[in-house]
């Protein structure tokens, strides 16, 4: 089955049944949803690739980059001195600034998938007001609605 609808039906020999007529129909039916419902979970997929892609992509950055530099250790390579781990010209406060971001962005996100993007929930589970993580999330270019499902 497959193609012109049309041409199926007039195919059919005329003694044919209208039961088997509609039967063709509704193969016909069931294979364009089949084929409907593959391309929605393929764009579904790829929209939640693209979203967790968004949300994630200095944590997958840093990942690659330990695992880069794990290869490297056990080929033998020295192991970086403490400031390689640090930007160059970076203060210490610069450090744990950095640090404490990276941390509140990643609570965050784990209180807003949780939550299913609604911000309300995430803050009483962050035991913080909705305001403070508005602008928490504004400044770390987070959106709530990257996190609904």
């Amino acid at each position: 089955m497959g193609g012109n609808l049309n041409a199926e039906l007039a195919a059919l020999p005329p003694q044919t049944d209208e039961a088997t007529r509609e039967g063709v129909f509704e193969q016909e039916a069931v294979e364009e949803l089949d084929d409907e419902l593959d391309r929605a979970a393929g764009s579904l997929l790829s929209d939640l690739q693209r979203v967790t892609h968004a949300n994630m992509a200095e944590e997958i950055d840093l990942f690659i980059r330990a695992l880069d530099a794990e290869r490297a250790w056990s080929l033998g390579a020295p192991k970086p001195a403490a400031t390689a781990l640090r930007a160059p010209g970076a203060s210490l406060k610069d450090v744990g600034r950095e640090a404490a971001r990276r941390a509140e962005r990643q609570v965050i996100c784990e209180a807003m998938r949780a939550a299913k993007g609604n911000k309300s929930e995430a803050a009483r589970a962050l035991l913080t007001d909705f305001k403070t993580l508005h602008v928490k999330m504004k400044s770390l270019g987070l959106r709530a609605r990257d996190f609904e499902i």
